[in-house]
């Protein structure tokens, strides 16, 4: 069973995270529910690191 954690903003539907789209409605979901690119991830975790780190 998927968890479904975000709600479609045009019209509540729960959608799985990752999903481009609501499978209701078929706008486009909110960044937040997207999966990251992999090269994106690559430079944001690192960093996030270093702040931490340094901090």
């Amino acid at each position: 069973m998927a968890r479904r954690l975000f709600h479609c903003p045009s019209c509540a539907h729960r959608l799985r995270f990752g999903a481009p789209v609501c499978g209701n409605c078929f706008q486009p979901t909110p960044i937040w529910n997207r999966r990251l690119p992999y090269w994106l991830a690559a430079l944001v975790i690192p960093l996030l690191g270093l702040i931490v780190v340094a901090s």
